[in-house]
């Protein structure tokens, strides 16, 4: 193990969620994992930077930098055990927070910004303001800014917004494929987040080979690759993660709660949508959750007029009677549509 240190800068403490994170350097091959493996997940703070976590709780773990892949940075408040090091330095100590007070006598490193400045640009490294101007040409499709970007500072491709969703997802969201594209050009290092919303299958299929658990893995803004391939329709990066067991049941870990089989009933695809919602009930997958809103995936097929997929939920136990968080049933939305046909198939339903 090397030194302990405590380090005060903004992302230590964002990252830690407390007044300062403590860190110590152990080598790659010394940390064994002996159970739980299987909930380690991870995030992309900054470009080659990743940081492990719990997924069970949130946890952090350790981080991982690709300019020094045999070293990690343990997060030692993690630990039920002395580790036998005391802390030796602090570092950053001028974005100390207001309310801790340091009197141990420890060597300290005065670099950073005041506390509370992170977010004024005149504080922001280069780096960090190229990366908004970048996530606000995404949106606004420019496309020519984007690749003038890259080719000014290549890190821009594999850059994070602030809360750490990469700039390839940001495009997707923002229904920019073709920048999403022009952002992943040439890089062989797209984590399961990116291929996933990309639809890089093969890259998919690579990575669950090498780290089964990254398939039910959480993006920062918690999204998993399955809800991902439902979502944007990538039926090829869908049948990677089902063929390697991505679990049909998890909801997505923020306020909409949606779980795959929203997502695949929402397709605007028809016959696509169909598809998904098949393999997904065949894997087990419950016709009845519900998401954000008390919305189910029946809801959603009465509400796009979807017949195909209203028979199949149907058959598979879906509840005509399930009430939204507005009291409306499937019933109630075919019938604002003015869809008899679905109505009469819903009405009849056991």
């Amino acid at each position: 193990m090397g030194p302990v240190t405590l380090c005060h800068c903004w992302r230590c403490r964002k990252h830690s969620g407390s007044s300062f994170g403590t860190t110590c350097g152990v080598r790659a091959s010394d940390l064994v994992l002996t159970t739980g493996r299987q909930r380690l997940s991870s995030w992309r703070s900054s470009p080659g930077v990743d940081r492990y976590f719990a997924s069970c709780c949130g946890s952090p773990i350790y981080k991982r930098d690709a300019s020094r892949p045999e070293l990690l940075g343990l997060r030692l408040g993690t630990l039920d055990v002395d580790p036998g090091r005391k802390a030796e330095r602090h570092f950053m100590i001028d974005s100390k927070a207001p309310w801790l007070d340091v009197h141990d006598g420890l060597p300290r490193e005065g670099a950073g910004p005041p506390f509370g400045e992170r977010d004024r640009p005149e504080t922001l490294v280069p780096y960090e303001r190229d990366v908004d101007a970048v996530i606000a040409a995404i949106h606004a499709g420019d496309a020519r800014a984007v690749d003038d970007a890259i080719a000014a500072d290549l890190r821009v491709a594999s850059a994070r917004d602030r809360s750490g969703v990469s700039l390839v997802c940001v495009a997707v969201y923002a229904g920019q494929d073709a920048i999403a594209r022009r952002l992943a050009a040439g890089r062989d290092d797209l984590d399961v987040f990116e291929a996933s919303v990309l639809g890089d299958a093969p890259r998919v299929r690579a990575i669950v080979a090498k780290h089964p658990t990254d398939a039910d893995a959480f993006s920062p803004d918690g999204f998993h690759p399955l809800g991902y391939a439902c979502f944007f329709g990538r039926r090829e990066v869908f049948d990677v993660l089902l063929d390697a067991h991505a679990d049909v049941a998890a909801p997505s870990r923020n306020a909409m709660r949606v779980r795959p089989l929203h997502s695949a009933a929402a397709h605007s695809d028809p016959e696509l949508a169909l598809y998904l919602t098949k393999r997904l009930l065949a894997a087990g997958a419950s016709p009845n959750v519900a998401q954000q809103h008390g919305f189910t995936p029946l809801h959603e097929a009465a509400l796009r007029g979807h017949r195909a997929l209203v028979e199949v939920l149907l058959q598979h136990g879906a509840d005509a009677g399930a009430l939204d968080a507005d009291g409306r049933t499937p019933v109630d939305l075919a019938r604002g549509r003015g869809d008899v046909a679905i109505m009469d198939l819903l009405v009849a339903s056991p």
